[in-house]
């Protein structure tokens, strides 16, 4: 389950025949060990493969919401009893946010991440699969405090995903960076309160409500003026050299 091993550096050289020159093969176990010192041990992900496997369980999950747990009968009756649609509709917001400041945390970040981060998006996967089992426990049994849980746990989980995950400074402008350090922190905050509240009998229901629309929105953009300086530099280069 370990993916040990990681990309080995280029070691082959031309000499001035154009002839391609081999680095002789070290012993394998000699170099395991130069390896381990090097820190080359885990093998990064490519964050498009990843995200298309987290973005294959927010579709799962979506579709769940409504055809396993809500049902088709519901569904249609919504008019006549719309409880169970509404709470639907919530999880579904919820479950967006999750792909929404997912996709926005890595937009500025290198294409590789590491396999920690990798198994915290894993984790967060199985959090939004273990939704829909939340809003059956809501609709059938009255229980909202899975529900709550559930929502607690995704936002830890989603805040060691941010924190584990570099962000390629010069990219991202200030506004972003202060997004990615605070919103984690505010929405564990906040679900944790909102949690706390309903175990001592003093629900504030509005707090999970509106939660999904006070994360969902993704702050910060390229940072433009290096983007401009850079291209001003490159002009005045182009010129000199005309």
């Amino acid at each position: 389950m370990i993916p040990l091993g990681a990309t080995k550096e280029a070691s082959n050289s031309t000499d001035t025949d154009g002839e391609v020159e081999t680095t002789p093969q070290v012993n394998i176990f000699r170099g395991a060990l130069q390896d381990l010192k090097r820190g080359n041990i885990l093998s990064p992900y490519a964050n498009d493969r990843v995200l298309n496997y987290f973005d294959a369980i927010i579709g799962l999950s979506t579709v769940f919401l409504f055809i396993e747990t809500l049902g088709w009968q519901n569904t249609i009756d919504a008019g006549l009893r719309s409880t169970g649609l509404l709470a639907a509709l919530l999880c579904f917001f919820h479950v967006m946010v999750y792909w929404i400041v997912t996709h926005h945390a890595l937009k500025y970040s290198p294409d590789h991440m590491s396999v920690v981060s990798v198994w915290l998006l894993v984790l967060m996967s199985l959090v939004l699969v273990v939704y829909p089992l939340s809003l059956t426990a809501w609709l059938e049994d009255g229980s909202i405090d899975l529900y709550y849980e559930i929502n607690l746990i995704g936002a830890s989980l989603l805040a060691l995903f941010f924190f584990s995950v570099k962000v390629e400074e010069g990219r991202a402008s200030s506004l972003y960076r202060l997004w990615r350090k605070l919103v984690p922190l505010i929405a564990v905050a906040w679900y944790s309160v909102a949690l706390l509240l309903l175990k001592i009998g003093k629900e504030q229901r509005w707090m999970i409500i509106m939660a999904p629309f006070v994360f969902m929105a993704p702050f910060g953009t390229e940072n433009k003026e290096d983007i401009d300086e850079e291209k001003e530099n490159d002009d005045a280069e182009e010129t000199k050299e005309d």
